[in-house]
């Protein structure tokens, strides 16, 4: 009798389950997901703590969303699940993991950026007789010190004196006052690209209110050799008054801001939008500092003739990938993508037309595609791909590439993902957000040894749309979302490790 009433209602639960997975969410969620084509496994029925069907997820966090993901056994290569993996999504920082593929290849992951010194003279009784000149090579993380270790080398090669000119250059590369022009100007991770950056082309930029005005601070911060600048201006708006339209603010290093702006915090990065002439002030400074005698800098947009005298040569590029990949630095990824660029056409182009020629490049890998690419760092929502496009891009670069080692470890925030501690030796990912879209690909190993590669990338372009661009800069609404669609993806994610196991 008691194993009787035990199976009756086993029975029944288990009917229960299955008509409101099967019928009622998938209804529910029509008009939000639609199937792929590709076959998608039936779920089986677990637990009543763990995730059924991916309609259960969405239908508990509440996403209002397009969704695709799909999940390969990188052993046979099948995919396992899949949901509009044919869809074009937009990339955000996701598109890095392209980039990261794309130098490697092209320049090798022992490529180094240079920075230059070079004289057109000689060097007698401690003076230059001809001009020194400074010639920048893209390197994304040159910084103060480097440019200090620079001017230390000239002192003691004997300079100082220049009695010529101090020219500098930023070489033939094109100039970009920023990356995507859709951004709130102010925001740092919207940077400059140059052939000669410095500090991730960005200040400190720290303010403070005192006797009814306000001071301000603008610093170039290093690990060893910070400094404070004088290039850059700051004005202040009244809350009633507005930035004229011809204006682009901080064209020029000359920025504007309200006092309603200035009311809402005390120190924020500032990208600089002249890293040049930013470049040749720190650099002027501190060799005048070290007791050398340097002219006013000028300025020449072109490639230097002369005899190197003193050179940085900035760290390997597999560490520059790295870096960009662990904190998604936008400079990085631009600086990489026009330098693998340059080097495979011969030459300097602009981010729109060097993301063209990278997009080439990942068609003859993955085959036909229908990726579009408007930058190298995926800062423009412009920039799509589809889920079944980045998958073969993983199982490309597979499990032992040069691109696993360099991602990160996923980091185990949810309290109960425990799931993930106890049926995963490994989960490697890169993870990518705008405002409304979020997306995350990667690696995971069971703790069985079973080997799969997946792709969730989610977005609603319809709100982000309906932001303006003064609005973009990290919008509480949008912050909601992204937390939401992160949750989903960790589910599917330990939902996917506990099922495959």
């Amino acid at each position: 009798m008691c194993k009787s009433f035990i199976y009756k209602n086993i029975t029944i639960l288990t009917f229960i389950v299955i008509f409101w997975s099967t019928i009622i969410l998938p209804v529910f969620c029509a008009e939000q997901i639609q199937e792929s084509l590709f076959p998608v496994p039936r779920q089986p029925i677990l637990d009543s703590k763990r995730p059924i069907t991916f309609y259960h997820i969405l239908h508990e966090r509440g996403l209002n969303a397009d969704i695709s993901y799909i999940l390969m056994d990188l052993e046979t290569n099948e995919i396992i699940e899949a949901i509009n993996p044919s869809e074009l999504y937009p990339l955000a920082s996701v598109s890095k993991i392209i980039t990261a593929l794309y130098g490697l290849e092209i320049l090798g992951p022992s490529f180094n950026f240079e920075t230059k010194i070079l004289i057109d003279g000689s060097i007698n009784n401690g003076v230059l007789d001809g001009n020194l000149m400074l010639l920048g090579g893209g390197d994304p993380s040159l910084t103060n010190d480097h440019l200090m270790s620079l001017i230390d080398g000239l002192y003691d090669a004997g300079l100082r004196e220049v009695d010529g000119k101090f020219i500098v250059s930023a070489g033939e590369t094109v100039y970009h006052p920023f990356i995507d022009s859709g951004q709130p100007e102010y925001l740092s991770y919207n940077p400059s690209i140059s052939g000669l950056n410095i500090n991730f082309n960005r200040v400190l930029f720290d303010w403070d209110y005192i006797n009814n005005q306000y001071i301000f601070k603008l610093e170039a911060k290093a690990e060893i050799k910070s400094t404070k600048i004088s290039n850059i201006t700051i004005d202040v708006l009244q809350p009633n008054e507005t930035i004229p339209n011809a204006h682009i603010n901080g064209k020029d290093d000359k920025w504007q801001f309200s006092t309603t702006f200035l009311g809402k915090a005390s120190q924020r990065w500032l990208p600089v939008r002249q890293p040049q002439r930013h470049a040749a002030e720190i650099f002027w400074k501190f060799a005048n500092e070290r007791g050398i005698d340097l002219p006013q800098p000028s300025f020449q947009n072109k490639l230097l003739n002369g005899k190197v005298l003193k050179k940085i040569t900035g760290v390997s590029l597999d560490k520059n990938v790295g870096l960009m990949l662990k904190y998604s630095n936008n400079l990085l990824a631009e600086a990489i993508g026009l330098k693998a660029t340059h080097a495979l056409t011969g030459e300097y182009k602009s981010i729109k037309e060097s993301a063209n020629v990278m997009q080439n490049w990942l068609k003859e890998k993955i085959g036909k595609s229908k990726t579009e690419l408007v930058d190298h760092s995926g800062l423009g929502s412009k920039s799509k791909i589809s889920a079944y496009e980045l998958i073969k891009l993983l199982e490309i670069t597979g499990w032992d590439g040069n691109i696993f080692g360099l991602m990160n470890d996923h980091q185990f925030r949810k309290r109960n993902s425990a799931i993930l501690k106890n049926y995963t030796n490994v989960v490697k990912v890169k993870t990518g957000s705008l405002n409304f879209v979020s997306n995350i690909v990667g690696f995971i190993e069971t703790n069985s040894g079973n080997r799969m590669a997946f792709v969730i990338l989610t977005s609603n372009m319809n709100e982000r749309n309906k932001l303006k661009k003064e609005d973009r800069d990290n919008p509480l609404k949008a912050k909601t979302w992204v937390k939401k669609s992160r949750q989903i993806q960790l589910d599917l994610i330990e939902y996917w490790s506990f099922k495959y196991n």
